[in-house]
């Protein structure tokens, strides 16, 4: 379903229940947030999806909270250096945005918090940052990790074309740096393998690289496989079950495992 045609159903409350799942909630947004300016955007988005949970019998559902936090974030990522400007390509920049228990507003919010009347009711802002660190009277966050690679080049038309992950700063040949999750993720550096010999760094064995994994999550993991697919991404492992998760797995140019998970690390184990 194109872009016009959801909006539409959507607005004129003719687009099935069952076909308004989380992804559609954050599509929806993204497509009110490129028509217009977010103060005029957010209010319509809301009053439509008020009258959408009220025609299909479900106006107690509607969020506050959540659906503010959303059009926020959603907003704060479409105006982030190099955002891609298809969706299927910003879902892949934005995880986050899709992990409906895990994700972005897990990060923000504690579950208390979005439980409670009065997040449902009215928008409530999130609390403080808390430390994410045991022991620490300082705390940290993860910022990003940096691989060596024998083409910078080639690894932004990895990461970046099949991938979609908008690329933040570009020094090519000697380094790049792309973002994931958008302004509140991280970062993946590219620094070539020329620069780093010049600091005495020997070089990766293919064993050690393939043993590094660059691991991201997606509500949908069989649908990702079957983009990433027609974009010529290579399974070195296709979707399957183990134990503690689901996941696939791709090799980069360099042979770094790339891994994909179906929602949360540590807490997606398949059912049975």
């Amino acid at each position: 379903m194109d872009d016009a045609t959801l909006l539409e159903r959507f607005e004129d409350t003719t687009l099935p229940p069952d076909e308004m799942r989380h992804r559609e909630h954050v599509r929806l947004a993204w497509i009110l947030l490129g028509l217009a300016p977010f103060e005029v955007a957010a209010p319509r988005y809301c009053a439509s999806l008020r009258r959408f949970a009220a025609a299909h019998g479900h106006a107690g559902r509607y969020h506050a909270t959540m659906t503010w936090a959303y059009l926020a974030l959603v907003q704060e990522r479409m105006s982030s250096p190099g955002v891609p400007s298809d969706f299927p390509a910003f879902a892949v920049a934005n995880p986050d945005l899709f992990d409906h228990t895990g994700g972005a507003l897990s990060a923000r919010y504690d579950r208390e918090t979005l439980d409670s009347g009065l997040a449902r009711s009215v928008f409530v802002l999130p609390a403080p940052a808390r430390a994410t660190t045991v022991g620490m009277t300082h705390a940290m966050r993860f910022e990003g990790l940096t691989l060596t690679v024998e083409s910078v080049e080639r690894s932004i038309a990895f990461y970046r074309d099949k991938l979609g992950l908008p690329v933040e700063w570009n020094a090519a040949p000697a380094f790049a740096m792309l973002r994931v999750g958008g302004a509140g993720g991280g970062t993946i550096g590219l620094l070539s393998v020329a620069e780093a010999r010049k600091e005495n760094v020997p070089d990766s064995t293919a064993a050690q690289k393939a043993a590094i994994h660059v691991e991201f999550g997606t509500d949908d993991l069989d649908g990702l496989h079957e983009e990433l697919k027609a974009k010529g991404v290579v399974f070195h492992a296709p979707p399957h079950d183990e134990p503690w998760e689901r996941s696939m797995t791709a090799l980069d140019p360099d042979g770094y495992a790339v891994e994909f998970a179906q929602g949360k690390r540590g807490q997606n184990k398949p059912a049975g």
